[in-house]
Order: C-alpha cells, then structure tokens, then sequence
C-alpha cells in the first residue's frame, strides 16, 4: 500500500511538471509548439493531477464552478498593455490573459480571436503551393494595424498574422464586440 501510494505522489510530480511546460527528467522547458501546450491538454494533465490527489489522500475534491466564456471589461481593458513592436495574436492572448483576473471565465484563445476575425473580414483563409491552409490579413486588416509578414522556418516560409501598435490598441477597444460578432 506504501509502496503504490509512492507510485501515486511521484505519477502526480510527473504530471504536474508537465502541465507547468517543463520536461520532467530534464527540467528543460517543453517546445512551445508542443502538444503538451494546448490549454486541452493542459486541462487534462490537471485533472489527472487532480484524480491522483484524491486518490493519495482519500478525499474527494469539490466540482469547480462551471467557466464561462471568456469577457473583458472596459476597466480591465484600461489596464492591459503590450510590450512594444508587432506582435502575434498568441502573444496578444498570453498577454491579456496574465494581466486580468480570469476567475472562473476560460482564458482567451488565439483560435477565438483568429474564427471571430475571420467572420468580421479582417482575416482570410488562403492555400498555399502545398494545399495548406495559411491565416492572412485582408486589405480592411491593413487599414487597422493588422498584416501578415512573411516568415522563415527551416525550409518552410509561411504568413504570419502580427498586429502594430494601432492594431494591438483596436484588438483591445474591439475585443468583446469582436468576441460578440455573430456572422449574419
């Protein structure tokens, strides 16, 4: 019994570890285009933390409250501010979501961001030469701080979405109507 117990707590610091984006035998940081970065997969990893806790110390652990979706206020958008220079929209979320008490709302994802954007006409959808699917800025982006640079991974060139200063501070005013936009 001591000796499963043991497996339990050391399965749990194995977990953990990796929700928290670190390797667990090497202490090295786990690429941030890792699975193990998706916030799913995080959720995850937490809730087996979670079951394994119980499981340790023979509590049960409380239902936590249902999350809603995710909302800014304009006092909390006031507070929010970026570091200068162009920035992708993962960056812009991460940057929001350390900077506002989230609570029990779910954390902003670039996946939102970039479906609501699309709906609204200020990003598209193109295939390149190989039949992927790559996010652009439309001309209207343009006009609001938001176009796509090209970038160099390897071999592979592909667009990516980056917003100005205008863009960052109209992704900011216009976050919840942009979240809100309902195609008509």
């Amino acid at each position: 019994m001591v000796d499963e117990k043991r497996k339990m707590i050391r399965a749990r610091e194995i977990i953990d570890t990796i929700s928290e984006g670190y390797d667990p035998f090497s202490g090295e940081e786990i690429d941030y285009s890792s699975f193990l970065h998706d916030p799913r997969m995080i959720r995850c990893l937490q809730y087996i933390s979670e079951v394994l806790s119980e499981n340790i110390s023979g509590e049960t652990i409380k239902a936590k409250p249902q999350e809603v979706d995710f909302y800014i206020t304009d006092i909390e958008a006031k507070r929010i501010t970026f570091p200068e220079g162009e920035l992708g929209i993962s960056s812009i979320c991460a940057k929001i979501n350390e900077q506002i008490e989230l609570g029990a709302r779910k954390k902003l994802t670039a996946v939102k961001v970039n479906n609501q954007l699309k709906k609204m006409g200020f990003l598209a959808t193109e295939q390149d030469s190989h039949g992927k699917n790559k996010t652009i800025a439309t001309p209207k982006a343009n006009k609001y701080g938001i176009k796509h640079v090209m970038i160099k991974f390897g071999e592979l060139e592909y667009p990516k979405v980056v917003y100005d200063e205008v863009g960052k501070q109209f992704l900011l005013v216009k976050l919840q109507e942009i979240l809100d936009y309902k195609s008509e």
